[in-house]
């Protein structure tokens, strides 16, 4: 593996928006999500996510990326009681 040094938030969105294109399978922790290029590619190949788990540390996720989670098998919320849920079980909107 390369490891590359990442200086700028451009630089780091361009870099993964580069990796979620070109990967052959997902996975991805996060403490927290607000909707960017980034997460929206990520979504958008929700054919190459094999885990993908968005917290909800002090409310700070974007309620649209939960919902456009929601159809998503491995698509996990990490609530701020920290209970790890499946979204799939939850039908109600976020908004």
């Amino acid at each position: 593996m390369k490891i590359v040094v990442v200086t700028s938030a451009s630089e780091a969105s361009k870099k993964l928006l580069s990796l979620v294109k070109h990967c052959k399978t997902l996975s991805w922790a996060t403490a927290w999500a607000t909707e960017n290029a980034v997460v929206n590619a990520a979504l958008d190949a929700h054919e190459k996510i094999e885990h993908l788990v968005v917290g909800t540390h002090q409310y700070f996720t974007d309620p649209k990326v939960l919902d456009r989670g929601l159809g998503i098998e491995k698509f996990k919320v990490m609530w701020p009681n920290r209970l790890l849920r499946s979204t799939t079980l939850r039908q109600a909107s976020w908004a």
